[in-house]
């Protein structure tokens, strides 16, 4: 028999295969558009993040002085004002889901449990600063980082520091 068209297993058998084909298609697009979606929004938690533990690690760096530290806050006393902001008694502290330098606002979306101060009982010269941020959707980014302040235990005898004084 001699037959141009297809026969309905034919049609049926291929209807199948595109949609299975289809199927997993969708799912691969669908997954990857959820990433993206994921990585875009922690990449905005890491901007408001970053910029935050940085300022904290530069300003505990310049401490001469560590007042109270607590699990959610550290007070201290720096070395050196800023030209724009001449506050030397610093207080980095969370409050509510939103991270303080004294009153300003340095970050957002840290949860209860987002910051957390410690300082190592061997070397009281080395504070732990622990900060996370998250989001709703469940997005979430944490960075750590170890502090050195480098003006403490300064004496008129140097006992091995040393200051530089720019005049």
């Amino acid at each position: 028999m001699n037959s141009k068209g297809m026969t309905l297993i034919e049609l049926i058998v291929v209807m199948v295969l595109l949609g299975i084909i289809g199927l997993f298609t969708f799912q691969f697009i669908g997954s990857s558009v959820e990433t993206y979606i994921m990585v875009s929004r922690q990449a905005e938690l890491l901007a408001e993040a970053k910029p935050a533990m940085e300022r904290m690690a530069r300003e505990i760096r310049d401490a001469k002085e560590i007042g109270d530290v607590s699990p959610s806050s550290i007070n201290f006393i720096k070395e050196h004002p800023a030209l724009v902001d001449t506050a030397t008694d610093i207080t980095f502290q969370l409050s509510e889901g939103i991270l303080y330098r004294n009153s300003e606002l340095l970050a957002e979306n840290v949860p209860v449990d987002g910051f957390k101060v410690t300082r190592n009982p061997d070397d009281e010269n080395e504070i732990t600063l622990e900060l996370t941020l998250s989001l709703t959707g469940g997005e979430k980014v944490t960075l750590h980082t170890k502090v050195y302040p480098k003006n403490i235990n300064i004496s008129s005898q140097f006992d091995g520091d040393w200051e530089e004084v720019v005049e």
